[in-house]
Protein backbone atom coordinates (compact mmCIF):
# COMPACT_ATOMS: atom_id res chain seq x y z
CA UNK A 1 0.00 0.00 0.00
CA UNK A 2 1.37 3.46 -0.87
CA UNK A 3 -0.01 4.93 2.37
CA UNK A 4 -2.08 3.56 5.27
CA UNK A 5 -3.04 -0.12 5.15
CA UNK A 6 -6.48 0.86 6.50
CA UNK A 7 -7.15 3.20 3.57
CA UNK A 8 -5.99 0.54 1.09
CA UNK A 9 -8.33 -2.06 2.61
CA UNK A 10 -11.17 0.47 2.65
CA UNK A 11 -10.62 1.15 -1.05
CA UNK A 12 -10.74 -2.58 -1.82
CA UNK A 13 -13.91 -2.87 0.28
CA UNK A 14 -15.60 -0.06 -1.67
CA UNK A 15 -14.69 -1.81 -4.94
CA UNK A 16 -16.36 -5.01 -3.72
CA UNK A 17 -13.10 -6.96 -3.60
CA UNK A 18 -13.47 -7.73 0.11
CA UNK A 19 -16.50 -9.04 1.96
CA UNK A 20 -15.26 -7.42 5.18
CA UNK A 21 -12.17 -5.99 6.86
CA UNK A 22 -11.04 -7.57 10.14
CA UNK A 23 -9.48 -4.79 12.21
CA UNK A 24 -9.49 -3.05 15.56
CA UNK A 25 -8.80 0.33 13.92
CA UNK A 26 -11.97 2.41 13.79
CA UNK A 27 -10.44 4.68 11.15
CA UNK A 28 -10.93 1.91 8.59
CA UNK A 29 -14.65 2.61 8.40
CA UNK A 30 -13.95 6.35 8.28
CA UNK A 31 -11.81 5.70 5.21
CA UNK A 32 -14.91 4.17 3.61
CA UNK A 33 -14.79 0.41 4.26
CA UNK A 34 -18.29 -1.03 3.83
CA UNK A 35 -18.14 -3.78 6.48
CA UNK A 36 -15.88 -4.05 9.52
CA UNK A 37 -15.32 -7.08 11.76
CA UNK A 38 -13.96 -6.37 15.25
CA UNK A 39 -12.66 -9.18 17.45
CA UNK A 40 -13.23 -7.44 20.77
CA UNK A 41 -13.00 -10.60 22.89
CA UNK A 42 -9.68 -12.35 22.34
CA UNK A 43 -10.84 -15.25 24.53
CA UNK A 44 -13.67 -16.07 22.11
CA UNK A 45 -12.47 -16.88 18.59
CA UNK A 46 -16.01 -17.48 17.31
CA UNK A 47 -17.55 -14.11 18.15
CA UNK A 48 -16.98 -10.80 16.38
CA UNK A 49 -18.78 -7.46 16.25
CA UNK A 50 -19.95 -6.45 12.78
CA UNK A 51 -20.26 -2.81 11.71
CA UNK A 52 -21.88 -2.07 8.35
CA UNK A 53 -21.92 1.32 6.66
CA UNK A 54 -25.45 0.61 5.45
CA UNK A 55 -26.64 0.22 9.04
CA UNK A 56 -24.84 3.37 10.17
CA UNK A 57 -26.40 5.36 7.33
CA UNK A 58 -29.92 4.02 7.81
CA UNK A 59 -30.33 3.39 11.54
CA UNK A 60 -32.95 5.90 12.81
CA UNK A 61 -30.74 6.81 15.76
CA UNK A 62 -27.65 7.45 13.63
CA UNK A 63 -28.22 8.35 9.95
CA UNK A 64 -24.51 9.17 9.60
CA UNK A 65 -22.81 9.58 6.24
CA UNK A 66 -19.12 9.13 5.48
CA UNK A 67 -18.62 12.89 5.85
CA UNK A 68 -20.33 12.80 9.26
CA UNK A 69 -17.94 10.08 10.44
CA UNK A 70 -14.97 12.14 9.27
CA UNK A 71 -16.31 15.15 11.16
CA UNK A 72 -16.69 13.12 14.35
CA UNK A 73 -13.13 11.83 14.00
CA UNK A 74 -11.83 15.36 13.52
CA UNK A 75 -13.70 16.77 16.51
CA UNK A 76 -13.56 13.90 19.00
CA UNK A 77 -10.19 12.49 17.92
CA UNK A 78 -8.84 9.88 15.52
CA UNK A 79 -5.58 8.62 14.07
CA UNK A 80 -4.82 11.86 12.26
CA UNK A 81 -6.00 14.42 14.83
CA UNK A 82 -6.26 14.38 18.60
CA UNK A 83 -9.58 16.22 18.46
CA UNK A 84 -10.74 19.48 19.99
CA UNK A 85 -10.44 19.98 23.72
CA UNK A 86 -13.81 19.78 25.52
CA UNK A 87 -15.49 18.19 22.49
CA UNK A 88 -16.74 14.73 23.35
CA UNK A 89 -18.39 12.18 21.13
CA UNK A 90 -21.92 13.42 21.97
CA UNK A 91 -21.11 16.97 20.91
CA UNK A 92 -19.37 15.78 17.75
CA UNK A 93 -22.39 13.60 16.93
CA UNK A 94 -24.71 16.56 17.48
CA UNK A 95 -22.71 18.75 15.12
CA UNK A 96 -22.81 15.97 12.52
CA UNK A 97 -26.59 15.79 12.89
CA UNK A 98 -26.71 19.58 12.44
CA UNK A 99 -25.24 19.16 8.95
CA UNK A 100 -21.63 20.19 9.43
CA UNK A 101 -20.31 16.93 7.98
CA UNK A 102 -22.22 17.60 4.78
CA UNK A 103 -20.87 21.15 4.65
CA UNK A 104 -17.33 19.89 5.05
CA UNK A 105 -17.75 17.33 2.27
CA UNK A 106 -19.30 19.92 -0.04
CA UNK A 107 -16.38 22.29 0.48
CA UNK A 108 -13.90 19.54 -0.43
CA UNK A 109 -15.87 18.47 -3.50
CA UNK A 110 -16.75 21.83 -5.03
CA UNK A 111 -14.08 24.36 -4.07
CA UNK A 112 -11.03 25.19 -6.10
CA UNK A 113 -7.76 24.76 -4.25
CA UNK A 114 -7.26 28.52 -3.84
CA UNK A 115 -10.79 28.96 -2.44
CA UNK A 116 -10.81 25.96 -0.11
CA UNK A 117 -9.25 27.65 2.92
CA UNK A 118 -11.70 30.55 2.71
CA UNK A 119 -14.64 28.15 2.62
CA UNK A 120 -13.19 26.12 5.49
CA UNK A 121 -12.77 29.28 7.56
CA UNK A 122 -16.43 30.18 6.96
CA UNK A 123 -17.46 26.62 7.79
CA UNK A 124 -15.44 26.67 11.01
CA UNK A 125 -16.97 30.00 12.08
CA UNK A 126 -20.45 28.59 11.52
CA UNK A 127 -19.56 25.48 13.53
CA UNK A 128 -18.26 27.59 16.43
CA UNK A 129 -21.42 29.69 16.35
CA UNK A 130 -23.53 26.54 16.53
CA UNK A 131 -21.45 25.25 19.44
CA UNK A 132 -22.19 28.46 21.37
CA UNK A 133 -25.86 28.87 20.46
CA UNK A 134 -27.07 25.30 19.80
CA UNK A 135 -29.58 26.83 17.40
CA UNK A 136 -30.24 23.47 15.77
CA UNK A 137 -31.04 21.85 19.14
CA UNK A 138 -28.94 18.88 18.04
CA UNK A 139 -26.22 19.32 20.63
CA UNK A 140 -26.56 17.90 24.16
CA UNK A 141 -25.81 21.37 25.58
CA UNK A 142 -24.30 24.75 24.73
CA UNK A 143 -20.55 24.31 24.21
CA UNK A 144 -18.79 27.69 24.30
CA UNK A 145 -15.56 25.98 25.42
CA UNK A 146 -15.41 24.15 22.09
CA UNK A 147 -15.48 27.44 20.18
CA UNK A 148 -12.86 28.88 22.51
CA UNK A 149 -10.53 25.92 22.00
CA UNK A 150 -10.93 25.76 18.23
CA UNK A 151 -7.45 26.01 16.64
CA UNK A 152 -6.72 28.37 13.79
CA UNK A 153 -7.23 26.95 10.29
CA UNK A 154 -9.12 23.90 11.53
CA UNK A 155 -9.15 21.37 9.98
CA UNK A 156 -5.88 21.23 8.09
CA UNK A 157 -6.02 20.43 4.40
CA UNK A 158 -3.61 17.51 4.82
CA UNK A 159 -5.88 15.78 7.33
CA UNK A 160 -8.98 16.43 5.24
CA UNK A 161 -7.52 14.91 2.10
CA UNK A 162 -6.10 11.99 4.10
CA UNK A 163 -9.70 11.09 4.97
CA UNK A 164 -11.61 12.17 1.86
CA UNK A 165 -9.01 11.39 -0.81
CA UNK A 166 -6.49 8.96 0.73
CA UNK A 167 -3.51 7.77 -1.25
CA UNK A 168 -4.22 4.22 -2.43
CA UNK A 169 -3.06 1.88 -5.18
CA UNK A 170 -4.44 1.96 -8.71
CA UNK A 171 -8.21 2.35 -8.52
CA UNK A 172 -8.69 -0.31 -11.21
CA UNK A 173 -9.78 -3.58 -9.65
CA UNK A 174 -7.07 -6.23 -9.89
CA UNK A 175 -7.77 -9.47 -11.71
CA UNK A 176 -8.42 -11.99 -8.96
CA UNK A 177 -8.80 -15.72 -9.54
CA UNK A 178 -10.96 -17.93 -7.38
CA UNK A 179 -9.07 -21.18 -7.00
CA UNK A 180 -8.09 -23.71 -4.39
CA UNK A 181 -4.80 -22.76 -2.68
CA UNK A 182 -1.86 -25.14 -2.67
CA UNK A 183 -1.25 -26.69 0.79
CA UNK A 184 2.40 -27.58 -0.05
CA UNK A 185 3.08 -23.99 -1.13
CA UNK A 186 1.39 -22.69 2.03
CA UNK A 187 3.45 -25.09 4.14
CA UNK A 188 6.66 -23.86 2.53
CA UNK A 189 5.62 -20.24 3.11
CA UNK A 190 4.81 -21.02 6.76
CA UNK A 191 8.17 -22.73 7.23
CA UNK A 192 10.01 -19.69 5.85
CA UNK A 193 8.03 -16.94 7.58
CA UNK A 194 6.32 -18.34 10.72
CA UNK A 195 7.77 -19.81 13.90
CA UNK A 196 5.57 -22.90 13.72
CA UNK A 197 8.35 -25.42 14.30
CA UNK A 198 8.97 -28.54 12.25
CA UNK A 199 6.64 -30.33 9.82
CA UNK A 200 4.54 -31.71 12.70
CA UNK A 201 4.10 -28.22 14.14
CA UNK A 202 3.07 -26.83 10.77
CA UNK A 203 0.54 -29.63 10.26
CA UNK A 204 -0.87 -28.96 13.72
CA UNK A 205 -1.44 -25.31 12.84
CA UNK A 206 -2.87 -26.25 9.46
CA UNK A 207 -5.43 -28.50 11.15
CA UNK A 208 -6.97 -25.47 12.86
CA UNK A 209 -6.21 -22.59 10.48
CA UNK A 210 -6.00 -23.95 6.92
CA UNK A 211 -7.78 -27.28 6.51
CA UNK A 212 -11.21 -26.15 7.84
CA UNK A 213 -11.22 -23.35 5.25
CA UNK A 214 -10.18 -25.71 2.46
CA UNK A 215 -12.92 -28.16 3.43
CA UNK A 216 -15.52 -25.39 3.49
CA UNK A 217 -14.35 -24.13 0.09
CA UNK A 218 -14.64 -27.60 -1.46
CA UNK A 219 -18.11 -28.11 0.03
CA UNK A 220 -19.26 -24.74 -1.29
CA UNK A 221 -17.98 -25.62 -4.76
CA UNK A 222 -19.92 -28.90 -4.66
CA UNK A 223 -23.11 -27.12 -3.56
CA UNK A 224 -22.74 -24.44 -6.25
CA UNK A 225 -22.15 -27.07 -8.94
CA UNK A 226 -25.23 -28.97 -7.75
CA UNK A 227 -27.37 -25.82 -7.80
CA UNK A 228 -26.23 -25.07 -11.35
CA UNK A 229 -26.94 -28.63 -12.45
CA UNK A 230 -23.32 -29.36 -13.30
Amino acid sequence: APSEAESELASMSKQGLLDAVLTEDSDTIIFGARTILCDSDVSNDEQVIIYRVYDIENHPGLMLTHADLVLIALLAGGDYHHGIKDCGIETAFGLACAGFGHGLSKAIATCLAEDLQTDLNDWCMALCHEAVTNSSKKLPRHCPALAKNMPEHFPSNNILFAYFQPLVSNEEAPCLSNQLPSPPALAQFAEEHFAWGDAIGILKHFSTTIYPGLALYILMQIVCAHDLGL
